[in-house]
C-alpha cells in the first residue's frame, strides 16, 4: 500500500504537466522498476494514473479558483447568463468567429476582446498552472454549453471559465490580427486591379 501511495504521489506531480495516460503509465512502471518493485497488474497501474489525474484536476481547479475575488467570480458567472434581448449567452457570443474580413466584423471582434479584458483576471493567473493543462481545460470547456457549465461544482466551473477566458483572449487577438491582414490584402489587391 505504501508503494501504491508513493506511486500516486509521484504520478500526481507529473500529471500537473500532462494527463496523457501512456506518459503517466510509463512513468509509474519506470519508477517501480527503478525501485526494484515487482510490477503490478495493468488495472492497478490504471488506477494509480486515474487517481493521480483526479487529484491533479482538483489541485488545478483549486489553484485557479482560489486566486479569484468575489468580483471576479461574479463577472465569470455573468458569462453564463443570456445577453439582453437575445437567445444566446454572453459566452456563446464571445466564442463566435468572424465570418468575413470587413470593418464591421473586426469592430465586433474588438468588442469581444474588450469584453474578455474587462473580466480583469488576476495578473499572472495563467502562470499558476502548466500551459498544457490550462489548454486542455479550455478545450474541454469550449465544447460545453453554458447550461452544462452551470452544473459544475464551483471550483471546476470557475477554473474552466478562467481557462476559457485566457485561451479565448489569445484566440480573439489572433483573429483580429488575421482579419486586419486579410482586409489590407484585399485593399492592396483592389488597388492593383484598379492601377
Amino acid at each position: 500500500m505504501s508503494h501504491y501511495q508513493q506511486a500516486i504521489h509521484t504520478t500526481t506531480e507529473l500529471a500537473l504537466q500532462t494527463d496523457k495516460g501512456i506518459v503517466l503509465a510509463t512513468s509509474v512502471l519506470d519508477a517501480l522498476r527503478h525501485q526494484h518493485i515487482i510490477l503490478p497488474t495493468l488495472d492497478v497501474v490504471e488506477r494509480i494514473c486515474a487517481e493521480a489525474i483526479t487529484r491533479t484536476n482538483q489541485r488545478i481547479y483549486s489553484v485557479l479558483a482560489k486566486s479569484l475575488s468575489g468580483a471576479h467570480r461574479h463577472r465569470l458567472d455573468g458569462l453564463l447568463k443570456r445577453r439582453d434581448n437575445s437567445k444566446t449567452t454572453w459566452l456563446a457570443w464571445l466564442r463566435q468567429s468572424p465570418v468575413k474580413p470587413n470593418s464591421r466584423h473586426i469592430l465586433e471582434h474588438i468588442e469581444r476582446l474588450k469584453f474578455w479584458q474587462a473580466l480583469d483576471l488576476p495578473q499572472g493567473i495563467e502562470r499558476l498552472v502548466h500551459q498544457n493543462r490550462l489548454l486542455k481545460i479550455a478545450r474541454e470547456g469550449s465544447k460545453m454549453t453554458s447550461a452544462y457549465l452551470t452544473k459544475f461544482e464551483p471550483l471546476r466551473r470557475y477554473a474552466t471559465l478562467v481557462a476559457l477566458a485566457i485561451d479565448s483572449t489569445a484566440t480573439v487577438t489572433d483573429e483580429i490580427i488575421d482579419l486586419h491582414d486579410r482586409i489590407l490584402g484585399k485593399l492592396f489587391n483592389d488597388a492593383k486591379k484598379k492601377h
